[in-house]
């Protein structure tokens, strides 16, 4: 992916402004040091007023563009953790930026779609995690590609994407014809890169689309939607699920109820899994796993909950649940004084 333009024009503009700034305080120097602003006071005050702008405006830039490199390395480090190398795919804090900078103003018919290449656990049990990782960066090489070539047949401006906990999400302006096209491309490219790279990984695209009929409404419901519909086409081996309304009973109430208690009763419980880096013999991060101490069932994984609580609206109270944990044992640790990992 190329760097995005914004950040080059906010260094272009950072360095300008500190330039500027910079000629003023020089010219400022001479002018005093040869008594010219004494002879015309309303250059003094010119001064007085200009140069203090000036420091705003650079400092308002150079702010920016700080914020801005920050933003990308981290994402550069979170592609590196998805795709094995350092890239500048778009990961769902700048989706959510460009998002919310479009929606409210831009018309017509728009769409979420959630999109996997392949059940996780499936292709995970037919290859090793390495040949996952090569093909999850060749798929999101394709993607770029697809929307973003010179000769592409989408407006690159109508379609937001990233990746995101497993799946790639899109955001699109436009027909449903528009959205046909790009699920039938990239149905294709997840087809042919096994076969261009030589990888040996099970491939079964699954999409699930949601009809945006409310500008207003939240992304997170929009883009909760369309993981549902993509978790039904997988329920069922179906390639391409609309979301309809429907799919949240396909839980009983009796199961979401049964969910819901649990979180009131604190039945839930988070463990970690230590990721170890052989060459420094140190531990150096944890993964958090949520899993359900069930007083009824017993000690329960996420495969046997996780698609009842997406089918009953009960995901984001399990994903706040985890983040509030996390961050209680971390604050936990702070306070023994024992050493923290991300």
């Amino acid at each position: 992916m190329r760097k995005v333009k914004s950040q080059k024009l906010l260094l272009i503009l950072t360095i300008v402004s500190g330039v500027l700034f910079l000629a003023g305080v020089a010219v400022n120097v001479v002018l005093q040091a040869t008594g010219i602003s004494d002879e015309y006071p309303a250059v003094e005050i010119s001064f007085s007023i200009l140069l203090p702008t000036l420091m705003a405006i650079f400092v308002v830039f150079f702010t920016y563009t700080l914020n801005d490199r920050s933003f990308f390395k981290s994402m550069t480090t979170e592609n590196r953790y998805y795709f094995g190398q350092e890239r500048q795919f778009f990961n769902y804090v700048y989706f959510e930026r460009i998002i919310n900078r479009k929606r409210h103003y831009k018309r017509g018919e728009q769409y979420a779609v959630s999109f996997t290449a392949s059940d996780y656990n499936t292709m995970r049990n037919s290859a090793r995690n390495d040949a996952i990782t090569i093909y999850s960066n060749e798929l999101a090489s394709a993607i770029t590609k697809i929307i973003r070539d010179p000769e592409s047949r989408y407006n690159k401006r109508n379609i937001a994407y990233c990746y995101y906990h497993g799946a790639f999400l899109f955001y699109i302006w436009g027909k449903e014809q528009i959205v046909r096209n790009l699920i039938q491309d990239l149905e294709k490219v997840s087809y042919d890169i096994p076969v261009e790279k030589n990888l040996r990984v099970f491939v079964q695209p699954f999409f699930g689309v949601y009809k945006i009929d409310d500008r207003k409404e939240d992304l997170f419901v929009c883009i909760d939607n369309a993981q549902m519909a993509r978790a039904q086409s997988e329920r069922y081996f179906e390639t391409t699920t609309f979301y309809s309304p429907a799919l949240r009973k396909s839980s009983s109430i009796e199961e979401v109820e049964e969910i819901s208690q649990a979180l009131e009763n604190g039945e839930f419980v988070v463990y970690y899994q230590p990721k170890y880096h052989l060459a420094s013999k140190r531990f150096i991060s944890s993964e958090a796993l949520i899993r359900w101490d069930s007083k009824k069932h017993g000690l329960l994984d996420p495969s046997k909950f996780i698609s009842k609580a997406e089918y009953g609206g009960l995901i984001h109270e399990l994903d706040m649940f985890v983040f509030r944990k996390v961050c209680e044992d971390i604050n936990e640790t702070r306070r023994r004084g024992r050493r923290v990992v991300p």
